[in-house]
Order: C-alpha cells, then sequence, then structure tokens
C-alpha cells in the first residue's frame, strides 16, 4: 500500500515538474546557437541562466543583438524577449526578458510576466 502511494505521489510530482526539471537540466546554460533555435518557452531557463550569472551586464546593444537575434520588442533604452508563457500550474500570462541599457551597455537585465 505504502508503495502504491508513494508512485502515484511520484507520478504526480513528474507531471506537475517533471517538464521543468529536464528543461532546466538542457537548458539552463549560455548557449548562443540553442538560444537561436529554440522556442521562446525554450528559452526561459537561459534567461534565468543571464540573469543569474550576471553574463549580459557590460556587453553592448550590438553584441546583445548578435547573440540573442532579434528583440520581441525594441525600446530604444531596452530589448524585450518573448520567453512564452509564465511557468506553472495555471499560466494565463506572458514571460519577458527584458535588457536596459545605460551609454550603449547593458545595466540591468530582469523577467517580467506581462
Amino acid at each position: 500500500m505504502v508503495v502504491a502511494i508513494s508512485f502515484v505521489l511520484l507520478a504526480l510530482f513528474w507531471k506537475l515538474y517533471g517538464n521543468d526539471l529536464l528543461e532546466r537540466h538542457f537548458f539552463y546554460r549560455p548557449d548562443q546557437a540553442l538560444w537561436q533555435k529554440s522556442k521562446p518557452k525554450e528559452r526561459y531557463y537561459i534567461a534565468r541562466y543571464f540573469i543569474d550569472h550576471h553574463s549580459l551586464i557590460g556587453l553592448t546593444r550590438s553584441q546583445i543583438l548578435a547573440m540573442l537575434g532579434t528583440p520581441y520588442q525594441d525600446q530604444g533604452f531596452a530589448l524585450h524577449y518573448d520567453l512564452g508563457p509564465e511557468r506553472g500550474f495555471i499560466s494565463m500570462d506572458g514571460i519577458l526578458l527584458d535588457i536596459f541599457f545605460e551609454n550603449d551597455k547593458v545595466s540591468e537585465v530582469r523577467l517580467h510576466v506581462t
């Protein structure tokens, strides 16, 4: 009985979180080629890596465009990249990677829910 309950709980956990664990394993790294060929939803963990490791701070606008390609939106002082739907069981909003510039260099990188 305990084994059956454990198996059900493990299956439920995997159903809810398994895809995120796999995505994190395969996508949590600074890989330009992977970013370029990935769907927006798959780019989330690459973006998390950039934020966690401050990888983009100090890069120029042209370096960011060469590395990440065409943004979802360009406001001049900031570039916004679409990362697909919000993470979680019920996702109603989208997530954007925001890259802000001062004097043509990246000054801040963050995620925001739209």
